[in-house]
This record gives structure tokens, sequence and C-alpha cells, in this order.
């Protein structure tokens, strides 16, 4: 099993509300057991407790691991496998805590960690099932509960890998932008800077620099506070000053410029 994001890693916060997941499912545990509605053995239920709560406190270095060393989910299959076979199987107050591994591992690993490990608890669950001494072609309840169940481990780690895989791809798009407008603000500074180095004023050139923001005349007006016949002066002359027709060529001949200066340089 590979993760599918080298480079990047899921938001710890959603990380950590799934950590938190398991604590809760063994809390319910406790609480079924106290009041009697479903007995755990105590070794078990102890052993459980303990083993959550050190993956609570350290989840983030265990978080880090699970990334470089994908194999390590497996324990914790094997450790839902252990508590389900202990406590009755498809009946087990565990059936909920189960779905922690495949949860976290499907976020972290993706698709293709989502199909393998749901096909691992399915395999796991239906041998703690017949373990409690439950033989699957012969009873037709326990069939149904027991595919139902199967059906559920998939969709939710599918689902799970889906939610990732949205995140991933919207941290990714955010990136861009980000990118994208830092080399638009270098862009434009390196634009005023080349426009300064002609014969405009500079009341010509910020003119110009607020055009090429996509802002009408009328908005230019309204920001300099001067009439929109005045702007379309400014522009008119500095158009004139460069020996250009419209803003676009405008554009072109500051980064000429540019390029000129670079090369002298």
């Amino acid at each position: 099993m590979t993760v599918d994001y080298d480079n990047s890693f899921p938001c710890l916060g959603i990380t950590s509300f799934f950590f938190w997941f398991r604590l809760i499912t063994i809390f319910l545990v406790a609480v079924f057991d106290f009041t009697g509605i479903k007995a755990v053995p105590a070794v078990g239920l102890i052993f459980a407790i303990l083993y959550n709560a050190l993956i609570l406190i350290f989840k983030r270095q265990i978080a880090e691991k699970l990334r470089a060393h994908p194999i390590m989910i497996l324990a914790d299959l094997l450790v839902g496998f252990l508590l389900l076979a202990s406590s009755g199987g498809f009946k087990s107050p565990y059936f909920l805590y189960c779905f922690s591994p495949l949860i976290l591992g499907s976020f972290i690993f993706g698709y293709r960690g989502a199909f393998l490990l749901a096909g691992m608890q399915v395999f796991l669950y239906s041998a703690a099932v017949k373990m409690n001494g439950y033989r699957l072609l012969f009873i037709d309840k326990t069939v149904d509960s027991v595919i139902t169940d199967c059906f559920f481990f998939v969709l939710v780690s599918t689902s799970v890998a889906y939610l990732a895989d949205l995140m991933h791809k919207l941290e990714f798009a955010n990136k861009g932008k980000a990118i994208a407008e830092s080399s638009l603000e270098e862009s434009k500074r390196r634009l005023e800077s080349s426009l300064k180095l002609t014969n405009l004023s500079e009341r010509e050139t910020q003119v110009i620099m607020l055009t090429t923001d996509g802002k009408t005349a009328d908005r230019v007006a309204q920001e300099l506070g001067i009439s929109i016949s005045t702007v379309q002066t400014y522009l008119s002359r500095a158009y004139r000053k460069l020996g250009v027709l419209s803003k676009q060529e405008a554009i072109l001949k500051a980064i000429d410029n540019i390029d000129k200066e670079q090369r002298y340089t």
C-alpha cells in the first residue's frame, strides 16, 4: 500500500477528529458494559482504553509514521479483530470501533488504501463472526447482518477517501492561486517600474496601472477623485508618449523595456 500524496499531508484538524472518534467509540463500549446493556471482557476493555489513550496522546507522531510506514495500519486492524472476536463477533459493541482504522487509513492513503483496508476488514470481520460460532452459510439473519456490515465497511472507507481527495484538490487549488497572485503582484511591480523609466507623468503611470487591474475608466475616476474625461485624457497622453494605441500595447511595450533592461544589466 502506497501513499497517494507524497508531498502533502491531510489537515491535522481532520485527522485529530478521526483519532478522537476511536476514543469515543471505546467510551460507548464502557458505557454499555457499565449499564449492563452489553457486557464485555474487562481485560479487553482496559486494553482498548489504554491503547487508544496512547494513540491519542501521540497522534501527530503516529500520523507521520503511518505516512512513512503504511503497513503499521495493519496492527490497528488486528486490534479491532481481536476485540470483535472476544466480544461476540457481529454482535460486538466494538463494531463502531472497527471503522477507526478504515477512516484514518482511507483519509491518509486515498482510494487504494480505502479498498485494500476495506477488503482486509471484511475478511477479519467475517473471521471474527465465524470464531463466535456463527456459520455464515446456514443462518440467514447472520448472513444479512454480515453482508450489510461489510457493505458499510466499503462505503465508509471509499467515502472518506473521496473526502480526502476533495481536500487535497482544494489545497492544491489554493496553493496555485497563491502562487498566481504572487506572480501577478510581481509582474505589476515590474510593470510599474518599467513605466517609471519612461517620460510618463506620475498620474499617467497611476492611471495605466489601475486599468491593468481590469478597472474601468469610471472606477478609476472614482478612486482618484477625477472625472472620466480626465482619465481618458491621461490614457491618451500615455499612449501617445509610449507610441502605442491601447492598454495591451502599452503593457507589451513596458515588458519589452524590462527585457531590454535585463539584457543590459
